[in-house]
């Protein structure tokens, strides 16, 4: 801990720090973390600390908390939610008999990708349908053009309106959570 009565110790307490391979942490106007050194009434100007394997372990079990949160929310939402989560499975399967679930590839931590999962909002076939509705109204294609989007989009189904309204297409995330692939 540094005092104003020794500014110059700042730079030479650090120096020998990384001349010993040693990081450190410093905290500039620290004073409001420590008050007045040992009674004194010099305020402190900054605060150094070596990095220490601690702190190391600190950012490990901050990791490890956050990881225990994670999957306690993710379990307990995904076993609360499961009637739901069947129910619209069933409710998007049984509009076109396709699969309920689709994978979209997104990139997570590290630059590695990962299927993030979501129900389907949209008719499997999708691109053809669109080709053909743009084709057949020069409408819907003045505007796919200036937005790429549509006000009234062909490709998504009934329930997927409802899903996308509502953001319940994005529950099967929670099992992206359990497998780490998302927080």
């Amino acid at each position: 801990m540094l005092t104003r009565a020794e500014p110059a110790a700042s730079a030479d307490f650090a120096a020998a720090h990384r001349r010993a391979e040693q990081t450190e942490i410093v905290e500039p106007a620290a004073g409001h973390l420590v008050g007045p050194v040992g009674g004194a009434a010099e305020a402190v100007t900054s605060l150094v600390l070596p990095e220490t394997p601690f702190v190391a372990r600190g950012l490990r079990l901050d990791w490890a908390a956050k990881r225990g949160l994670d999957v306690t929310v993710a379990v307990t939402a995904l076993f609360l939610l499961l009637p739901l989560l069947l129910l619209i499975a069933l409710l998007v399967w049984a509009g076109d008999g396709h699969a309920p679930i689709f994978r979209h590839m997104r990139l997570g931590r590290d630059g590695r990708s990962f299927g993030c999962l979501k129900f389907r909002s949209m008719v499997p076939d999708g691109e053809a349908v669109l080709a053909a509705h743009l084709a057949a109204d020069p409408q819907a294609r003045a505007e796919w053009d200036a937005t790429h989007k549509l006000s009234n989009d062909p490709r998504i189904t009934p329930i997927g309106q409802v899903l996308r309204k509502t953001s319940l297409d994005e529950l099967p995330q929670l099992w992206n959570v359990l497998r780490g692939e998302m927080s």
